[in-house]
């Protein structure tokens, strides 16, 4: 059987996302998250980049942060904040 390259091509992608995790290693050593909003089960929204890697722990506001802008490997820097004072939403913004 002869598939279209195309095809073969979506076939390999979507093989392949589905082991996927939030985080992966850039080629500096730098473990980068994606660009996701987690909401935990206590109802606080953390960007991915905010949290301890495979936790539901997030970092203090100021620290450092970094994610996947996109499939080229481009990674966003920045620092943690609170969005607001309610002190519900925590987002990595982005310096660079």
């Amino acid at each position: 059987m002869h598939f279209p390259s195309t095809l073969s091509t979506l076939v390999v992608a979507l093989s392949l996302s589905i082991g996927t995790n939030a985080w992966a290693q850039a080629a500096d050593g730098t473990w980068v998250a994606n660009d996701y909003v987690h909401t935990f089960d206590n109802g606080l929204r953390v960007h991915e980049a905010c949290t301890w890697m495979n936790t539901q722990n997030h970092h203090p506001s100021g620290d450092p942060c970094a994610y996947w802008v996109d499939g080229n490997g481009t990674v966003a820097n920045g620092i943690c904040f609170w969005k607001d004072a309610t002190m519900r939403e925590m987002t990595c913004f982005r310096f660079t």
